[in-house]
């Protein structure tokens, strides 16, 4: 009959005959030359359902017994932590987050859940945190919830960290101190829009009577990095932290 297989198991020990079964494969209705025939019967004789699927096309009979050992299935796994930035407010930053899970397809599909001190964000739910048009109100603490159907993991904290008025050093956002070889190329960004940046090497708190800045600093010694923005009207001010850069000579032998 198409679609009907009637196979029979023999399962030998040495010379002696252990166990013989026979049973009958149902095929899909594509007829017997699929790979999706499958019975369920005890072919062992040890009182549980095994699962016996046949190719006929490829000649072939496999035979999953209860006894037959499946990979062990985890909670996700974190392959790759969120890492801590600071940026500027109204750029774009993102946060991404790698991660897997052992065992069965099922349980290597995971979902994610960002949050920004512990609360979920809406519509967060991608390996990958994109944040436009950053405001001082994202600044914080984020981690994400990654979940399967065995469990769920949380990340490592990362910090966004924004500045209003910011100072990079050799390309790279600074805050605190920064350690760079001879010469070390200071920018500074962001403040009021059409506005003013002022500022000093030595430590001191800047104001409009300081350096204006009009590119980028080249520093061949060590100085201390302060800034002040001035709205268009000079209504405004906004001070940036200072940085520490301290350059490290060359010397040519």
């Amino acid at each position: 009959m198409k679609g009907i297989l009637t196979v029979m198991v023999m399962f030998v020990l040495g010379c002696q005959l252990q166990a013989q079964v026979s049973f009958t494969l149902s095929s899909t209705p594509g007829g017997l030359n699929g790979p999706q025939m499958v019975a369920a019967a005890d072919v062992n004789g040890d009182g549980k359902v095994d699962l016996i699927s046949v190719n006929v096309a490829a000649n072939t009979l496999s035979v999953l017994t209860n006894a037959t050992p499946f990979p062990p299935t985890t909670i996700p796994i974190i392959t790759a932590q969120p890492i801590s930035q600071i940026n500027q407010v109204g750029t774009t930053a993102s946060f991404s987050v790698g991660a897997t899970a052992q065992g069965t397809e099922p349980a290597r599909q995971l979902s994610y859940q960002w949050q920004l001190a512990g609360t979920n964000l809406p519509a967060a739910t991608n390996n990958i945190l994109p944040l436009p048009n950053l405001t001082l109100g994202q600044a914080g603490s984020y981690d994400v919830v990654i979940t399967n159907y065995v469990g769920s993991v949380t990340s490592s904290p990362a910090m966004l960290d924004l500045q209003f008025i910011l100072i990079k050093v050799n390309g790279q956002p600074a805050a605190g101190t920064i350690t760079s070889v001879t010469p070390a190329i200071v920018t500074l960004s962001g403040g009021y829009p059409s506005g003013f940046l002022f500022y000093t090497l030595d430590g001191s708190t800047p104001t409009t009577s300081s350096t204006l800045y009009g590119g980028p600093i080249t520093l061949t010694n060590s100085a201390v990095v302060s800034a002040i923005s001035l709205s268009a009207d000079f209504t405004q001010t906004a001070y940036a932290a200072p940085v520490t850069v301290q350059v490290i000579p060359v010397y040519n032998l």
